[in-house]
């Protein structure tokens, strides 16, 4: 408990206050909500709460939508070699960020990446992938789904696995669709843990670092530029330490309120 306790309020502490590592010397000064003013004021941060918002609801839309799909088509009993896809499918969950991150910046090198040699292959020009304006953010979104599309299709596939049989049975021997099941059935029994992926997968899209860092360090001109990225550069690069614990508690606020939300979402 106070491992974890210290470092929030010390981060408080620092957030109210005016203080550069670079010149540690100088003691901190009291500000007062100083620090937080300025950030809302600061056009950069402005815009990285905006790309950390979209990154995040694009992330959680895409990785719901085909979790949910490849959940229900692999938990059908119809489908061959289902144990093998089940676990060829998990693999992307199984590596760590970092490895992630260079594989991808690898993959999608513009001038001897292997996925820009295949489409030159086909005819299609080199796609400046995480470095053009446009692109960075999209792509950074593309990676987070393949890892973490998995871990989404397990969690529905073990809900799917825990719903009771009768209801279905009712359904089918009154004429029901597939579809009409599954949207009359499936999906609002299904509705407490598509909350709590929702919630968890949240919680790990608005403290991204490792993949942008490694691809982009937040570039180009702030496309891919999330909180953490936001904090860690004004931190370590420029000193302005209290500036980052701002941001910090900036997001634990922001964290705390979508925890709310989605428990009182559970709890009806």
């Amino acid at each position: 408990m106070i491992i974890s306790i210290y470092p929030l309020f010390y981060t408080i502490f620092i957030s109210l206050h005016e203080w550069n590592y670079l010149k540690a010397y100088i003691p901190p000064k009291f500000i007062g909500a100083e620090n937080y003013i300025k950030l809302f004021q600061d056009p950069i941060f402005l815009n990285t709460l905006y790309v950390t918002t979209l990154f995040t609801v694009m992330c959680i839309l895409i990785e719901l939508i085909l979790g949910i799909g490849l959940g229900c088509l692999l938990y059908s009993e119809r489908l061959k070699w289902k144990r093998v896809i089940r676990s060829l499918i998990l693999l992307p969950m199984m590596l760590t960020p970092v490895i992630i991150g260079f594989t991808w910046k690898s993959l999608l090198n513009l001038k001897w990446g292997i996925i820009n040699y295949f489409l030159h292959l086909i005819g299609i020009k080199g796609i400046m992938w995480h470095t053009s304006l446009t692109q960075a953010l999209p792509t950074m979104v593309l990676i987070d789904v393949w890892e973490w599309t998995p871990f989404v299709t397990l969690i529905i596939m073990a809900l799917l696995s825990s719903l009771p049989t009768a209801p279905f049975e009712a359904a089918a021997i009154d004429g029901a669709s597939k579809w009409q099941i599954f949207r009359h059935i499936t999906l609002p029994m299904l509705k407490d843990g598509i909350i709590m992926i929702i919630l968890l997968r949240a919680l790990d899209a608005l403290k991204e670092f490792d993949k942008i860092y490694i691809l982009t360090r937040g570039g180009p001109e702030h496309a891919t530029d999330v909180l953490s990225i936001f904090g860690y550069r004004i931190a370590f690069f420029h000193g302005y330490v209290s500036h980052a614990a701002a941001a910090s508690i900036i997001l634990f606020i922001i964290i705390m309120i979508l925890c709310t939300i989605l428990f009182k979402l559970i709890k009806r």
